[in-house]
């Protein structure tokens, strides 16, 4: 009874450690120390399942696997990291040979029919597929966190891992003790509208990162991390209110992307302030309770829209030229094919008893060619008070 005891105890720990170098060097980026975990992995894994049934053939793939570890993991003279690498795997190979050499018995018992002893590698190997994917994705969800500020809203991919597509959370995540209205922190989305990076196969996908409610429609720009988790159906980004100011620019643009070479600016006029993004909250702040930003996200993103400055017409002075663009229902507009340069907005059309916002200056974007400078117009009363003002935040 002790001696069996024992060999699962080593066969579990075996396993174990497998599968976290698995999971940890997953997750990484490629290079030469993510190798040497994967080697882990692929050492400790195959040995664990080998010494059930067969203790030689896991001891003599432990020995020579802790030379390959440790000549993976050596830098320079350290020949300290060699020696470590091979005791911990020689001690393990050594245990499993000895335990064979004294006749201890096999953990299983090795089928008898040569077609269980063919499918039984395949059994195993595709469990162990499966607990990977599932522990990966709780892994990540698990270590969610809300991103900082992003880039730019683009109009085509980053990076080849880039990913940019339209859909609705169908299950949030929500912390012990939370009601279920507050924002979680990772979700499962149903892809409606991919732009470029989602497989079509991949309809329902595994979002970290964000901050979403349940029900909610979003845009989601995120990225495919890591050496292994990037075949997997899960991104590491954000998720933008689709129904926000500027989810619907964005919205717009990609589905009318500028063509090559083309330069184009855009923007949206609005009375009043423009509700603040998820990510322009301190990200660090979240690592804490976080209650009262959720609260305050939950406000800002579940208010009335805000009134928009629908057939408005916009200035754009730059280059020693003007252009005028008028606004669609709303509020958006865009101005293409201007020369490369910096154009300054103004509002034309001011609707009676209010005057642009320029207490920052007059707004400026950018024109380049294969990119779009964004840029938000607003006005105030003449007593400089908001013209949609925002209901105050309440207390609970």
């Amino acid at each position: 009874m002790l001696r069996t005891i024992l060999g699962w105890t080593i066969a579990i720990a075996e396993f174990l450690v497998g599968m976290l170098a698995l999971l940890g060097g997953g997750q990484r980026e490629f290079e030469s120390s993510t190798m040497g975990v994967l080697l882990i992995a692929a050492l400790f894994l195959p040995a664990s399942l080998m010494g059930l049934r067969h203790r030689r053939r896991a001891g003599i793939l432990l020995l020579a696997g802790g030379l390959l570890v440790g000549s993976v993991a050596m830098r320079g003279d350290a020949l300290w990291s060699l020696a470590v690498w091979c005791g911990l795997f020689g001690g393990l190979g050594a245990f499993w040979l000895v335990t064979h050499r004294l006749g201890w018995p096999e953990l299983l018992a090795t089928p008898r029919t040569r077609r269980w002893r063919v499918a039984l590698p395949v059994v195993q190997t595709l469990a162990v597929a499966v607990l990977y994917v599932s522990l990966t994705m709780m892994w990540s969800a698990f270590f969610s966190r809300p991103p900082g500020p992003g880039p730019n809203m683009p109009t085509k991919p980053l990076t080849s891992d880039h990913a940019v597509f339209r859909g609705r959370v169908i299950f949030a995540s929500h912390a012990s003790g939370k009601p279920r209205q507050w924002p979680g922190e990772w979700g499962v989305i149903r892809v409606e509208e991919p732009f470029w990076g989602v497989p079509p196969w991949q309809r329902f996908v595994l979002v970290t990162g964000g901050v979403m409610w349940a029900g909610q429609e979003v845009i989601v720009p995120g990225f495919r991390v890591g050496f292994l988790t990037r075949y997997l159906p899960m991104f590491k980004g954000k998720a933008d209110d689709q129904n926000s100011p500027i989810a619907r620019l964005w919205l717009k643009q990609l589905r009318h992307p500028p063509r090559p070479g083309e330069t184009r600016i855009a923007g949206m006029a609005t009375l009043g302030k423009t509700p603040p993004s998820p990510w322009q909250y301190d990200s660090t702040a979240w690592q804490d309770v976080g209650q009262e930003i959720q609260k305050r996200l939950e406000w800002d993103l579940r208010r009335p829209p805000l009134a928009v400055l629908a057939d408005t017409r916009i200035e754009a002075t730059g280059e020693g030229r003007s252009w005028i663009v008028t606004t669609d229902q709303q509020g958006l507009f865009e101005l293409s094919g201007i020369p490369p340069g910096t154009y300054t907005l103004r509002v034309l059309d001011v609707p009676e008893g209010q005057v642009q916002d320029t207490s920052a200056g007059l707004p400026k974007v950018t024109a380049a060619a294969d990119w779009i400078d964004y840029c938000y117009l607003r006005t105030l009363w003449r007593d400089g008070r908001s013209a949609a003002p925002a209901r105050p935040f309440p207390r609970r």
